[in-house]
């Protein structure tokens, strides 16, 4: 198996909006399994630092506990191929959106002039 690997950090779409996370565990760690599994393609996807698309999925594992077998969901972060930055048509007016909420130095019209990877390289470096 040829599984590409995710290069922190990484950048979430999530229903309140873009999100940054140093590690990909922190990102895995802050999403409920329910809240992933009722939007699973309008929101739970992102993408790493290098501009490699993200899915945030919902796996099961079995645990034992004294002889019970239990199903304990967990969210987990996988590379989506599907998922292409640069054809992503809502990536950039979200990106733009967390820049500006999280550095009012920057300027709108200014960033409107930014490809969408460089949007995300000023996303990374805040």
């Amino acid at each position: 198996m040829n599984a590409k690997m995710i290069e922190e950090p990484v950048m979430l779409i999530l229903d309140d909006g873009v999100q940054v996370y140093n590690t990909v565990a922190d990102a895995e760690q802050s999403q409920e399994t329910l809240d992933i599994g009722s939007n699973p393609d309008e929101f739970g996807y992102g993408y790493d630092s290098s501009g490699q698309g993200l899915r945030l999925i919902v796996k099961a594992r079995e645990r034992r506990f004294l002889g019970i077998k239990s199903l304990q969901e967990y969210v987990a972060l996988e590379v989506d191929p599907h998922l292409d930055l640069s054809q992503d048509k809502t990536v950039r007016d979200k990106l733009i959106e967390y820049l500006l909420r999280t550095n009012s130095s920057l300027d709108g019209a200014e960033l409107n002039k930014r490809s969408v990877q460089e949007l995300l390289k000023l996303t990374f470096k805040r």
